[in-house]
């Protein structure tokens, strides 16, 4: 093989670097000569990934250190301190919670501050632990049910009605939330006849008193078709 067809064979395979005779090559880039191998070494070399920006750096140890922490409980962000001494704080916080018992690991939520942590990051292991607070626990909130039927009608009624929103403490008490066996004995009273009720109800018959209240009661539920055993 000539020499021209040697030089045209590495160029055609390593366009980067060519061969200069006696085994040596030449870097296009770095101007570097030597043998194949260390050719290929130097190009190696100079793809390896560099170090990343200290800031990415520090980002990244800031990182590790809160997922480390919400491992061990749960601990939230710093509420208090400038953001460099939050980060400090996070670092200072998972180094100390590493040293604890693994089952008082989850036991210093309530210290939120980045000052305490900052102030107190040389103290030994008895300091914290006398600092340990079991958390407690937070009771779902119970979902109040949304109001439906007629009970649903009767706000919406109430809510237009002028004389009736001035009044909506005397409002039926089946009108609420949570008491929705009692409105079914007035699910039948919808529109006109459910509005002429609730004034009845809350504007009349909630001022009468003695004989005139039973009396009261009675003519409301011939009015209105209401059972007997439903409470007025």
């Amino acid at each position: 093989m000539s020499s021209y067809q040697i030089d045209d064979y590495n160029l055609a395979s390593y366009g980067d670097f060519y061969h200069i005779g006696d085994g040596k090559y030449e870097c296009r880039d770095t101007g570097f000569i030597g043998t194949y191998a260390q050719i290929v070494g130097t190009k190696s070399a100079s793809k390896a990934p560099r170090p990343a920006p200290a800031s990415a750096a520090k980002k990244a140890a800031a990182d590790a250190a809160r997922t480390d922490v919400k491992k061990m409980g749960d601990y939230r962000a710093m509420t208090s301190g400038t953001p460099k001494q939050k980060a400090w704080a996070e670092t200072i916080r998972r180094d100390i919670l590493v040293k604890m018992p693994s089952d008082v690991r989850g036991h210093f939520v309530h210290i939120k501050s980045a000052k305490f942590w900052i102030d107190n990051r040389e103290e030994d292991v008895d300091f914290w632990m006398s600092k340990a607070e079991v958390p407690t626990k937070k009771s779902p909130k119970k979902r109040v049910p949304a109001v439906k039927g007629v009970a649903r009608r009767s706000k919406s009624i109430i809510n237009k009605h002028p004389k009736l929103k001035s009044n909506k403490q005397r409002a039926p008490q089946w009108t609420q939330p949570g008491f929705e066996a009692q409105a079914s004995a007035f699910e039948h009273l919808d529109g006109q006849v459910l509005e002429d009720f609730l004034v009845e109800m809350m504007t009349v018959h909630c001022f009468r008193q003695g004989a005139d209240l039973h009396a009261g009661r009675a003519a409301i539920r011939a009015r209105f078709n209401i059972a007997d055993e439903a409470m007025l």
